[in-house]
């Protein structure tokens, strides 16, 4: 992570400073952080997938009282 931020390459000596500091990634992390992600995207896929339908299902609503409105005004 810390290395990324700085874009160098690989230093065993600053690897071993991040890991200090508890900056290192393990070797396993990298993997797990794009499971991570991936799954993330997932999740936020499907929600906006439902903020979607909640969308229209608001618009049509709006619209049949437009319509409801609209015929008892002129109607």
């Amino acid at each position: 992570m810390a290395r990324e931020a700085v874009r160098q390459p690989p230093d065993p000596r600053l690897d071993k400073q991040l890991q200090r500091m508890g900056l290192a990634d393990s070797p396993g992390t990298a993997a797990d952080a794009s499971a991570r992600s991936d799954a993330e995207v997932e999740r936020l896929q499907r929600r906006i997938r439902r903020l979607e339908t909640l969308a229209i299902a608001l618009a049509i609503a709006v619209g049949v009282l437009v319509v409801i409105e609209a015929i008892q005004v002129f109607g």
